[in-house]
């Protein structure tokens, strides 16, 4: 029986969870589970907003943009980003394997590690898939 101690309160706009590390380290695949729930949220509410945006598109509340690409919005909202839910990956390991990732994710390393990767190495990544996303969302446009 999974039980995770989960009381979520409103602060400043965001929701938090309350965070036991000592809970987690007990725990390694109930804090997998409670790390997952961040990205599955955010996989429902993307696929909402896709939803949205196509009957938008049919129904001519949104137009089609005259520019998109990867590059344009990565300049337009600064390069910021946020990588969220690392820790889900300790949830399809062995218990011994996930408390050795979670030791790893929490060194300053790791964020070093992020950092370089979201700067350098992510951008090569998301633009043939941001272009493909242009193409299902935008089908009739076409984009540089």
């Amino acid at each position: 029986m999974l039980v995770v101690p989960l009381v979520t309160t409103l602060t400043n706009g965001w929701v938090s969870t309350p965070y036991d590390p000592l809970w987690a380290a007990r725990h390694a695949r109930r804090a997998a589970t409670m790390a997952a729930a961040g990205p599955a949220a955010n996989l429902l509410i993307t696929l909402v907003a896709f939803a949205a945006v196509k009957v938008g598109l049919r129904t001519g509340v949104f137009v089609s943009p005259d520019h998109a690409s990867f590059h344009h919005l990565v300049e337009a909202t600064n390069g910021a980003g946020w990588l969220d839910g690392a820790s889900a990956i300790g949830g399809i390991l062995p218990e011994r394997a996930a408390l050795a990732v979670r030791g790893f994710l929490s060194s300053p390393v790791f964020s070093l590690l992020g950092i370089f990767v979201a700067w350098q190495v992510f951008p090569y990544f998301v633009d043939p898939f941001f272009g493909a996303l242009l193409k299902v969302v935008h089908p009739a446009d076409v984009y540089e």
